[in-house]
């Protein structure tokens, strides 16, 4: 069974293989070893050492660029974003430089997947190579009526398949038969970043837009959630993945936003944590499941939650942090200059300022 869970030591070490400024300062062991030795070393040697293409679903952590696209406030579109992105500018990265795709793909050999709503049409008939669409904001569900006028359009896990059904159609022509185009599709990356995507569905979907009625507790809904990522996972399956990549959900009941504005007796608000106990659960054998069921698949789980608790448990999540109110984006500043400085001087510890991710801090404050 290829289905794992990768430990904190080969997560944080695949963000450190750029350092903040991304300088291109020489790599320190183990990163100066051969790629498929790398891809050894991340658990990704299970896939093989050959990836065509990556193709890339989630929320905030790995949109680059869509909402940009999007009538929606949950834009990066401006600085201090993609102040350390190649040329300095915003991308729509809610990030100062690049997002958790964007390493995989550089780890692989391929270069970053672009935004599906910013391609051109001849972009998406000959771009071979992978394509992104996640969006931030987005969840497995769509957002709660209360929700909605507050963050406005964002593709939800069921329009970024719809996508990537686009996808496939548009590249047909660019493959002599349907057999060699799955082929293709089988040996192509896809990765899911639920981790944060989930966090948005288990966080504030839940506290502000209130929970579903379907839903009569949070182990209900956490097993809900579970479902709909599944049969959104088989969908994907039919257009011809095989090779799947999942993240779980870190213990965001931990992140200062929630803590600042829950202000708990405990270090942790932990009846979120628990929320994503109970999906974390299930998620395992969910993944099994679908391997088991799902000929010719491979489902590797990423343990988000072991990543995000080690820093935590070390009291990263509490010191030296800036203050977040919601919403958790920074908003466009009269000056950059000074949220540029917070967010330089504030890497060093575990979290950053409202929404950022940085290649020294890969925690979120969302």
């Amino acid at each position: 069974m290829a289905f794992l869970f990768l430990n904190f030591l080969v997560f944080l070490s695949m963000f450190l293989l750029c350092f903040v400024r991304c300088e291109p300062t020489p790599l320190l062991p183990p990163f100066n070893i051969s790629q498929p030795d790398l891809l050894k070393y991340f658990g990704l040697n299970n896939f093989g050492n050959i990836l065509p293409a990556m193709y890339v679903f989630g929320d905030s952590y790995i949109d680059a660029g869509n909402n940009n696209y999007l009538k929606t406030i949950a834009k990066a579109n401006y600085l201090p974003y993609g102040i350390d992105f190649a040329g300095g500018q915003p991308t729509g990265r809610l990030t100062n430089g690049r997002t958790a795709a964007d390493f995989i793909a550089q780890l692989a050999g391929l270069p970053f997947p672009p935004p599906m709503l910013g391609m051109s049409a001849a972009e998406k008939e000959n771009t071979l190579t992978g394509v992104n669409y996640g969006s931030g904001s987005s969840g497995i569900q769509a957002l709660p009526p209360t929700v909605a006028p507050i963050f406005g359009h964002v593709l939800r896990f069921e329009e970024q398949i719809n996508l990537f059904k686009e996808t496939t159609n548009s590249m047909r022509s660019r493959f002599a038969s349907l057999e060699s185009l799955a082929l293709y599709m089988s040996k192509s990356l896809f990765f899911i970043h639920i981790g944060s995507m989930l966090s948005n569905d288990l966080g504030v979907y839940w506290e502000i837009g209130q929970r579903d009625a379907f839903f009569s507790n949070a182990t209900e809904y956490a097993l809900g959630l579970s479902k709909n990522l599944s049969r959104g996972l088989e969908e994907i399956y039919e257009l011809g993945a095989r090779k799947f990549l999942v993240n779980n959900v870190p213990p965001m009941g931990c992140w200062p936003a929630n803590v600042n504005s829950h202000k708990p007796n405990t270090s942790c608000v932990e009846d979120i944590n628990q929320r994503v106990s109970y999906y974390n659960g299930v998620l395992p054998n969910m993944l099994k499941n679908l391997e088991a069921s799902l000929k010719g698949s491979t489902f590797v789980g990423f343990g988000m939650s072991v990543v995000f608790a080690a820093p935590i448990q070390q009291g990263m999540a509490q010191e030296n942090v800036l203050k977040v109110v919601f919403p958790a984006w920074i908003e466009k500043p009269s000056s950059s200059s000074t949220q540029s400085t917070q967010l330089r001087d504030s890497i060093s510890t575990g979290f950053d300022p409202s929404c950022w991710r940085t290649p020294s801090a890969p925690l979120t404050i969302c």
